[in-house]
């Protein structure tokens, strides 16, 4: 299975071919959709989310390779991911205490 990844200015949305995951990048909130986005780039899967000291990160599965069955299920191995930013923190605010 794939996903689409698409980005613009306000929205990181990773979508199905049912529904979609919308990350608000002005908020960070996260929502769902029931349409879907047709253009972006292919994805294989989501690993999560990551906080760090200048924003909030998603991880993607861009690459993967079979390695396997079990059971009547593919095993895959992952060979790449990419990591999108969905909200940053602004530098400046960074360390000010005003």
């Amino acid at each position: 299975m794939s996903f689409i990844l698409s980005r613009t200015k306000d929205h990181v949305v990773v979508s199905s071919e049912k529904s979609s995951i919308v990350f608000d990048r002005k908020t960070g909130s996260l929502s769902t959709k029931q349409e879907t986005e047709q253009k972006g780039q292919v994805v294989f899967g989501v690993l999560g989310t990551i906080n760090l000291v200048y924003g909030k990160y998603l991880i993607v599965i861009k690459q993967r390779e079979k390695i396997g069955n079990l059971a009547g299920n593919d095993i895959y191995r992952i060979c790449d991911v990419e990591i999108t930013p969905i909200l940053l923190v602004n530098e400046s605010s960074q360390y000010n205490d005003s």
